[in-house]
């Protein structure tokens, strides 16, 4: 076993050695880089926590050498590639890879290995979809958990019915809205035939609410022929993308004025959402409450774009599909990737601008998942991975930020988790839900003021979505009251029936 420094100096140098593989797995053949850090790492002995560091590391360099291998090939090698994949990383004799990651928010994170299969699953079906499709298309933002966790985080529950989904934003011209448009045919080549059919008529629907001005941005879930997971994706307008998603955000960084900007959502759900929560680059928190309006096959409902408030930028729900990878995989004229490079540069110069509140703000902090990203991963001036070094001196940072009495609120905390999860599970009356919370995390009725719970930043990222496993039996309504600084925020909970 080795001592604390000896650790630290091993991490280190597996650092350096994946920084190196990193700069060099452009050249050359990939999956030998990859193979060749998965042989030096093979032999070490590590914690939870560092071991998902390295796992780290190993899926951003498994995620690049896959890419640049599906670049090279024709749809019908995808086949060798997988074996060739399947073979690296499978079958390997290292205990740690096989270890499951920390619970977070109620779930347990999948281990390297169970990830494998999976991300090749939604990799090869996002190939699929842009070989079949893409000549409808302006382009195709890639966001969700096969942005920024492949290979660690993508999962495959049948048992709980739990799949990754992959979570797309697509740019497209007005014509693509028409009725007859030739996309249909190109979709039933790789979506469920009765979810096509419902697009195709929820289409019409959003191109006369766009044309009047109703609805911004249309949003459709398909199931995939032969997989168990979905496409959820958004179409936005070129145009409509320009203006929200590019220039707006960028010359309301610049100008730094107080704002709040909203777009129209036609969705295939009509629930309402409690609480929309959004992070700036510091790791504050801004909530928001917004309706979804039913209208035909459908509803609309208002989401933010971003919104600046008090010097803070907090990207909203569709931002933070583009955010923090930026990555374009699909870009029929080379128009989307440059606006999309000017938006990362925007914004990444918005969180270096946050350095004097937060030493380590990053873009990753302004995420509503950062905290399943690998750590030290999207850090602060740009970086995509922050040395451990550095990565020691952000935890320690925000360790020190937390009080005495917060520690003992984060232990209550995670105690009163466990058996929320529970209760989660119980076919309850909402009323009944209502009591075993107020009994088990010490909330107070309905009827009596909403007690202060967690009054810190960090553990105010994580409890809303924790807690929100509960829904729809009730609504967990959230609010805070600011006192001027970030680490004395104080936060509330008051448990309400579902309606």
């Amino acid at each position: 076993m080795k001592d604390a420094h000896g650790m630290s100096d091993q991490i280190g140098s597996i650092f350096l050695d994946f920084s190196e593989k990193a700069k060099s797995i452009q050249d050359g053949n990939p999956l030998e880089q990859v193979s060749s850090f998965i042989d030096s790492i093979s032999d070490i002995d590590l914690d939870q926590s560092k071991s998902r560091m390295v796992i780290g590391w190993l899926s951003s360099l498994a995620a690049v050498a896959y890419r640049k291998y599906v670049e090279r090939v024709p749809l019908e090698e995808l086949v060798h590639v997988r074996k060739n994949f399947m073979d690296t990383l499978l079958n390997r004799d290292v205990a740690f890879l096989n270890l499951d990651g920390p619970i977070i928010c109620g779930k347990q994170q999948p281990s390297f290995s169970k990830s494998v299969i999976p991300t090749l699953d939604r990799m090869e079906a996002l190939k699929k979809f842009i070989h079949s499709c893409s000549s409808s298309f302006l382009g195709v933002i890639l966001g969700g958990s096969l942005s920024y966790i492949p290979f660690l985080g993508i999962r495959e529950d049948f048992e709980a019915s739990d799949h990754s989904d992959v979570d797309l934003l697509v740019i497209v011209d007005q014509a693509f809205f028409n009725e007859g448009h030739p996309n249909q045919q190109a979709f039933e080549r790789i979506f469920v035939s009765e979810d096509v059919k419902i697009f195709a008529q929820r289409k019409l629907i959003f191109s006369a609410l766009f044309s009047g001005n109703r609805a911004d941005v249309f949003s459709h879930r398909f199931r995939i022929r032969g997989y168990p997971f979905s496409f959820s994706i958004h179409f936005l307008e070129q145009g409509a993308f320009e203006r929200r998603f590019v220039h707006h955000p960028i010359q309301a960084i610049e100008l730094q004025s107080d704002i709040s900007t909203t777009l129209i959502d036609y969705r295939q759900n009509t629930a309402r959402h409690p609480c929309l929560a959004r992070h700036s680059f510091d790791g504050s928190r801004l909530e928001s409450s917004h309706e979804n309006f039913p209208t035909e096959l459908g509803g609309l409902m208002e989401l933010p774009v971003f919104d600046i408030e008090q010097a803070r930028f907090y990207p909203g729900p569709l931002l933070t599909v583009i955010s923090p990878t930026f990555d374009v995989v699909y870009d029929r004229k080379g128009s989307i990737k440059r606006d999309v490079l000017s938006l990362k540069r925007s914004m990444e110069n918005a969180a270096e601008n946050t350095h004097y509140r937060h030493p380590f703000s990053s873009i990753g902090l302004a995420h509503n998942r950062s905290d399943i990203f690998p750590p030290g991963s999207f850090g602060p001036l740009g970086q995509k991975r922050l040395a451990p070094k550095d990565l020691a001196k952000s935890q320690a940072y925000e360790a020190a930020q937390i009080s005495d009495e917060t520690k003992g609120s984060i232990k209550q905390f995670n105690t009163s988790m466990s058996a929320l999860v529970n209760i989660s599970k119980l076919d309850l009356h909402p009323d009944s839900v209502v009591k075993k919370l107020t009994t088990v995390c010490q909330f107070p009725s309905t009827e009596a003021e909403p007690a202060q719970f967690v009054p810190n930043l960090i553990m105010r990222q994580h409890a809303y979505r924790s807690l929100s496993l509960l829904l729809p039996k009730v609504f967990i309504q959230s609010k805070w009251k600011n006192q001027g600084s970030s680490a004395k925020d104080q936060l509330f909970y008051e448990i309400v029936p579902a309606e």
